[in-house]
């Protein structure tokens, strides 16, 4: 059996995903309106009156004035892809981690062939059939395929949220990669 490389890979790669969602999470959390609540503040201060020794206000406060704004759209697919992303490259490092550890298993202690051994040898075989080992290892290039897939798309959402130029050139690029990894993987 081979021996599975593929979680420092995928360490890597969510290293980078994570670096992108760091920066791209906290635009998910809503920042007050800064002229909105000015406003509010200037017509609270504008209808005050002096009556002897009180202050009275003729506009009652208001809650939904200065609320904080909606987080766009894009953001939110922006985060969902990213996140995304970032899961299924995890899921991937750890699932290469079990495999590795199967395999490990599978071997230990067969140095001889002896009778004993090639029956030990053939129950654990016969585990990691029952298991479908094979189909798990063939599953995690998918894995991070898709997580790569997910990165990109988001990575094309943000980029034509800042520039519309850069974000057809990046479309471009990525269309042409993913056609590409499609293409080789059919």
């Amino acid at each position: 059996m081979l021996k599975i490389f593929l979680p420092s890979k995928a360490g890597i790669f969510s290293a980078v995903v994570t670096g992108f969602n760091v920066q791209a999470y906290t635009a998910l959390q809503p920042t007050p309106d800064s002229a909105a609540i000015l406003a509010q503040i200037s017509v609270q201060l504008s209808s005050l009156s002096v009556n002897g020794t009180a202050i009275t206000s003729t506009h009652p406060p208001s809650s939904t004035s200065a609320t904080t704004p909606g987080v766009a759209a894009s953001l939110i697919a922006i985060n969902a892809l990213w996140f995304t992303s970032l899961i299924l490259s995890l899921v991937a490092a750890s699932v290469c981690i079990l495999l590795n550890q199967w395999l490990r298993e599978y071997t230990h202690g067969m140095k001889e062939d002896t009778i004993d051994n090639l029956r030990i040898r053939q129950y654990r075989y016969d585990g990691l059939v029952r298991w479908r080992v094979k189909e798990i290892m063939m599953l995690l290039p998918l894995l991070l395929q898709a997580a790569l897939m997910m990165f990109l798309i988001g990575l094309v959402v943000l980029v034509w949220t800042l520039n519309p130029i850069i974000g057809a050139i990046v479309t471009i690029l990525v269309s042409l990669s993913l056609a590409f990894t499609l293409m080789t993987t059919i």
